[in-house]
Order: C-alpha cells, then sequence, then structure tokens
C-alpha cells in the first residue's frame, strides 16, 4: 500500500520502499527460556529435546545477516529453515528455487518426522496413563 503510494506521489517525500521483514528464530538460550521450560508441558519438552539452541548473539548475528541478504522469513538455524520451507504455501519465498526444492524434501522428510512425533507423544500418554477420550 505505501508503496505504491510513494511511486504514484513523488511530492510525497517517501523516498525508498517499505519492505517487510519477519525474523523468526527457534529456541533463543535466554532467562526468558529459562522460565518457559518451569511451565512448559513434558510432551512438549520431549518433542524439543533435540532441537539446536542458540544465545542472543548467535540469533542477533543470524538475524542480522538475513536481513542483509533481503530475505522475507528470516529463521536463524537448520531447523528454523526446513520449518519455514515446509510452511511456505503462498508466502514470498528468499529465494524461488531453493525455497521451493527445499519444501519438497521437507514434505518428504514429514513422511518420517510426522509419525515419530506422533510416536513420541502416544509413548509419553502411554507412559502417564492418559486416558483419551473415545
Amino acid at each position: 500500500m505505501y508503496n505504491g503510494y510513494r511511486r504514484t506521489h513523488p511530492s510525497a517525500g517517501l523516498e525508498a520502499d517499505v519492505k517487510i521483514h519477519c525474523v523468526l528464530p527457534a529456541t533463543i538460550t535466554s532467562p526468558g527460556y529459562a522460565e518457559e521450560q518451569k511451565t512448559k508441558h513434558a510432551v512438549t519438552k520431549l518433542l524439543e529435546e533435540s532441537d539446536p539452541a542458540q544465545d542472543e548473539d548467535q540469533v542477533a548475528a543470524a538475524s542480522v545477516e538475513g536481513l542483509e541478504k533481503g530475505g522475507y522469513l528470516i529463521t536463524t538455524q537448520w531447523l528454523g529453515h526446513a520449518m519455514r520451507a515446509g510452511a511456505l504455501g503462498g508466502s514470498p519465498r528468499n529465494n524461488w528455487l531453493f525455497d521451493t526444492m527445499f519444501s519438497w524434501v521437507v514434505s518428504l522428510a514429514w513422511l518420517f518426522i510426522g509419525p515419530d512425533m506422533e510416536g513420541k507423544v502416544r509413548k509419553w500418554g502411554e507412559t502417564h496413563e492418559v486416558q483419551l477420550p473415545s
């Protein structure tokens, strides 16, 4: 909306296009993360146990790098890249060829990842004698 106005009304004094970026960091080892762990459900902890974590400086550096490259949806580590690629749908891509091909790979990987995660949740429920509604 703003870019269209700027381009059709040069006298408005807006010199550059407005660009939108979204940074999507994953696990950040911070005081907030430590606090989150106190109330996080055990199943969530189980599913996240192998997720890579980054400190604030690593997230900041990866975020700035993504912004400097002009990325639209910026992730800060490999698991985030895979999740972004698998959920792109009609979203703008950072790189059409790479993102499209990576989304195909992630879609195939989910054939194995999804059942593994479901199995972990099922096993946790059985171990803790959680009764599912019929």
